[in-house]
């Protein structure tokens, strides 16, 4: 039942995408197993999809890859995909995608929210507190933008150093990012986009928009005349296995009188090739003659 559900809100990422729709389907599953999302609301969650990839520079199968490395841990810490989304899309933004990104945008989550000796000093030096006072992961967005304010005034090298020892050295250029002066701004516009995409049917809307020509018209026929064909053989089925059957008889008592007169086979296969000649030179001779 949750499969047939699921199907049309499926179709919509797959073609909307540019996958198929196995593929669609597999991504998907994983990003609601992950985030914990009933499969009932598998709308709601193709729309952040084809929002975020329409609005940056990644794809599905990119958030996909994303994904696969954050939604564990952004779900542990009570992120939601949306958020999750909208950080990903922005670091798509400046090249950092897929598996970099994951990895990325995961290590920062998790040395936020257990920081090693080295960050838990860089960020009690500026001031910055990761946790509230029930022990759970501030808004990272926030986290980062005071990170920008207590850091905007140092010089280069000492802003990466501080930088770099919060989020290790593998995921300095997204901290980076994350820690720009407009991060916050791109955030929040790009944050809501994605939660509002289920008001306007995202995933529906992006679908119809690019089956909407001659290659969906094709697609359709396509469709129809599979279908067409699968009605046919399902009402023919025990008439087409009967003719199958008698025609493959036929194939194997041929089989094996060829085996057994090998002189009548290789006779046969001289005559045709005579034929064959025949006719090409009769062919020849008709053109020449019309020329």
């Amino acid at each position: 039942e949750d499969i047939i559900n699921a199907m049309p809100s499926t179709l919509n990422i797959a073609k909307a995408g540019g996958l198929e729709i196995d593929r669609a389907a597999d991504i998907s599953s994983n990003i609601l197993s992950a985030f914990k999302i009933p499969a009932s609301e598998l709308g709601k969650v193709a729309d952040s999809l084809v929002a975020t990839f329409t609005r940056t520079n990644t794809d599905m199968e990119m958030l996909g890859q994303t994904m696969k490395y954050v939604a564990p841990v952004a779900q542990s810490l009570g992120m939601s995909l949306e958020e999750s989304l909208a950080m990903t899309g922005l670091l798509g933004n400046i090249g950092i995608q897929s598996d970099q990104a994951g990895t990325a945008l995961r290590k920062i989550e998790q040395r936020l929210a257990a920081p090693p000796a080295g960050a838990k000093k860089a960020l009690d030096k500026l001031g910055i507190k990761t946790k509230d006072e029930k022990g759970n992961l501030r808004n990272m967005a926030v986290i980062f933008q005071e990170l920008f304010e207590r850091t905007k005034e140092m010089g280069s090298a000492d802003r990466t150093k501080y930088l770099t020892a919060i989020s290790g050295l593998e995921a300095s250029a997204a901290m980076s990012e994350f820690t720009s002066g407009d991060f916050y701004d791109k955030y929040v516009g790009l944050l809501s986009e994605i939660e509002e995409a289920h008001k306007r049917g995202e995933a529906a809307f992006v679908a119809g928009t690019m089956s909407d020509n001659l290659l969906g018209d094709i697609e359709q026929l396509s469709s129809g005349w599979s279908r067409f064909r699968q009605i046919v053989f399902q009402t023919n089925s025990k008439g087409l296995r009967e003719t199958t059957q008698w025609l493959t008889k036929i194939m194997s008592n041929i089989n094996a009188f060829t085996k057994e007169n090998p002189e009548i086979v290789r006779n046969l296969s001289y005559v045709a090739g005579a034929v064959m000649g025949i006719t090409a030179a009769l062919g020849l001779a008709k053109l020449a003659w019309g020329a």
